[in-house]
């Protein structure tokens, strides 16, 4: 079952919407995309592992929000630094930019 549904969401769900709404023929758009995600949480994983300081190994709840703020503000800068020049990070903007009216 697990194999199945796997194989659906990443195989046949994504060649569907590619071919019937968006009207790309091709799934590698698809694929390459899908890489690229994958590239970009796997360097937040890395930059978490290589920052692991010897203060946070301590157990308090202070020390959990600094960790939280700690994380958030690195994924916040590796998916900015990533997705800056997008077309996507533009749409963003511009809805961020006509909330603000």
């Amino acid at each position: 079952t697990v194999i199945v549904k796997f194989s659906t969401y990443m195989w046949y769900e994504p060649y569907v919407l590619f071919r019937d709404f968006l009207h790309k023929k091709s799934i590698l758009y698809f694929r390459k995309r899908w890489i690229n995600h994958i590239c970009t949480v796997a360097c937040v994983v890395i930059i978490h592992y290589v920052l692991k300081l010897p203060f946070f190994s301590t157990i308090s709840w202070p020390m959990l929000v600094v960790k939280a703020a700690v994380s958030v503000c690195i994924v916040t800068v590796v998916y900015f630094i990533r997705y800056v020049g997008t077309e996507e990070f533009a749409f963003v903007k511009s809805r961020l930019k006509w909330f603000k009216k």
